[in-house]
């Protein structure tokens, strides 16, 4: 079975401070039908444990969530490996495009789905493409990255993650 997010509840046992504005940014874009949200920041401020807490909470709203972490992965046929690993689906044969149709496949019947997509600067441009053909074949996933940049990805919203400001 796909190691799905929300089984992950003790890496967020203590409670996210701060990030009640984003939270509910989040909220908003998913209302408005988003299915691709970036949360764009600079590394270590917090958009991977957002992503966790905001698909923990919702994850009954939301449908399935399963997290897909592609920090240093890079290419497209390594983004297949790991959605394939993460969904189950076997690659013993077959060549990298047979292999990407079978992941998008098996995205295709899951139902609602909430795709995080943990390190997603890592991605080149074809792998990139990948997600988007995801969206395109999958019309009940969603994608939540985490990512110091925009994917460029068709219909992509991007919420900014800035720092916290230090307490009083």
């Amino acid at each position: 079975m796909a190691r799905e997010l929300h089984d992950r509840r003790a890496a967020a046992e203590t409670p996210i401070l701060g990030r009640a504005a984003e939270l509910e940014a989040l909220d908003a874009l998913v209302a408005t039908g988003a299915r691709t949200i970036t949360l764009r920041g600079p590394a270590g401020v917090g958009k991977s444990r957002l992503a966790l807490e905001w698909s923990i909470g919702r994850a009954g709203a939301i449908g399935g969530v399963l997290e897909c972490d592609v920090e240093g992965l890079g290419s497209a046929a390594a983004l297949v490996r790991e959605l394939a690993a993460r969904l189950d689906v076997p690659l013993a044969t077959g060549n990298d495009e047979a292999h990407e149709r079978r992941v998008l496949s098996s995205l295709s019947v899951r139902g609602r789905l909430t795709l995080v997509v943990d390190g997603a600067e890592a991605l080149d441009e074809r792998a990139r493409a990948v997600l988007g053909r995801a969206l395109a074949s999958a019309p009940d996933v969603r994608i939540v990255a985490s990512s110091r940049r925009a994917l460029g990805l068709e219909g992509e919203r991007v919420l900014d993650v800035e720092p916290l400001a230090p307490p009083d």
